[in-house]
């Protein structure tokens, strides 16, 4: 009977331990305000009214709940603010700050700031990019401005207060600022090949454009020969190279558009291509005459781009190298070689262009070549006969053709190999 009467006032012990009112949280904290801290707008202030208890601040994000974070405490009789850095906030259309009171390890419920963006300045997405001769590189691109979340909250700032510019990945750190509100900019020459990016600012942080530019170089060289003869194959050797962009490959196989051969009659014509040749490096090719001009080697401005980066090579050309023309002498020469004294020897001559000139027929008396006689052409054909004289002679003879002009292109002055005539 004793220990049933031990055990039921245990019991009751228990019971009363267990009906304990638990500690009561205390208000929670009211007027929570937000607003910037400096001029710079780099530091938010929070501000709230409470009874003087220890503070907890905290931000919460809508749609990512586990990033729902404590930013600060303040002890007990604090002064009710605090100053956050723009940095402790992640990109996001909205966000607000909590705060709340703690006391004897009771807290109470959070009271929220009014909603506000941390929205960076929207990106600029690069769409157009090319090396221009100098160096100097155009740029343009597009900004997509997103819709304003939380529109005329207490942080938000106009679109002019965003910087935009354009940088340089290099070590320097180079930026070249322009218009907020511009979509394309002309940047001055800069390091060779160097990668660059179009950056937007606000009070939430930089964002660069996904894809930077790199400027890589192409090499060109001609070597072509002085002198052809027309409508002959003439020859030239030359070298279109792009070199390797600054601290990464180019995938220049895909981004080289093909070689083109120019040619023009002088300095006050423009260029014309006359040939276009696909293939790197260098190489040989030939091509028909038709008259002294100038060539260059040009390489149009080409661009290419994989999943971060435009490459892109301002056209490059040569210097203007000349070559003269000759006329080709497709036929010249006595029928015979050898002849009886007095016999009739004709000389045949057929030239290209087939101009109407005369040609100058020549023998060499041992020291110098003498005029013999004018050979009429027309249209480039011509014949002379005359008596051969000088029994046990032999000598050598030759054609000059005088220079003339074909489509407006000059032809040289030009001199036949030298043939001899022997007489008996």
């Amino acid at each position: 009977m004793r220990k049933t009467l031990i055990a039921a006032g245990v019991a009751v012990a228990l019971l009363a331990i267990h009906q304990v009112p638990a500690l009561a949280a205390g208000p929670a904290p009211t007027e929570v305000q937000i607003g910037w801290a400096d001029l710079a707008k780099k530091t938010l202030r929070v501000s709230w009214q409470d009874s003087g208890e220890k503070n907890l601040v905290r931000v919460e994000y809508p749609d990512l709940p586990r990033l729902n974070q404590f930013l600060v405490a303040q002890d007990a009789g604090g002064s009710n603010e605090v100053v956050l850095d723009t940095s402790q906030f992640v990109w996001q259309d909205r966000a607000r700050v909590t705060v709340e009171s703690s006391d004897g390890g009771v807290t109470t419920a959070r009271t929220p700031s009014v909603w506000f963006d941390t929205q960076r300045a929207a990106k600029a997405v690069i769409v157009g990019a090319e090396s221009l001769p100098g160096r100097s590189l155009r740029l343009s691109w597009s900004r997509a401005i997103p819709a304003d979340a939380t529109p005329n909250d207490p942080l938000d700032r106009p679109l002019s207060e965003e910087t935009l510019d354009v940088g340089f990945r290099s070590t320097a750190g180079e930026t070249y600022p322009v218009p907020i509100d511009s979509s394309t900019a002309t940047v001055p020459a800069a390091i060779a090949a160097q990668a660059t990016s179009v950056n937007a600012t606000n009070e939430w942080g930089k964002t660069s454009s996904d894809q930077a530019v790199v400027q890589g170089a192409t090499t060109a060289i001609l070597k072509i020969s002085p002198v052809g003869q027309f409508q002959r194959p003439i020859s030239f050797t030359a070298t279109a190279e792009p070199r390797e962009c600054l601290a990464v490959s180019c995938p220049f196989s895909s981004a080289m558009p093909p070689t083109q051969l120019q040619a023009r009659p002088d300095a006050t014509k423009p260029w014309k291509t006359i040939g276009t040749y696909t293939g790197y490096s260098t190489f040989t090719r030939t091509f028909p005459t038709s008259g002294g001009r100038e060539y260059r080697l040009y390489v149009p401005a080409w661009q290419t781009r994989d999943y971060s980066r435009w490459f892109v090579g301002a056209a490059v050309s040569t210097s203007a190298r000349y070559s003269a023309t000759q006329a080709y002498l497709a036929t010249v020469g006595f029928t015979t070689n050898t002849a009886q004294v007095g016999q009739v020897v004709k000389l045949a001559v057929k030239v290209l262009p087939a101009g109407t000139v005369k040609a100058s027929l020549q023998s060499y008396d041992g020291k110098v070549w003498r005029h013999s006689t004018y050979v009429p052409l027309t249209k480039g054909v011509g014949t002379y006969s005359f008596k051969a004289a000088g029994r046990g002679t032999t000598r050598y003879w030759r054609v000059v053709v005088p220079k003339m002009t074909m489509n407006g292109l000059p032809i040289v002055a030009t001199t036949s190999k030298a043939f001899k005539l022997t007489v008996r």
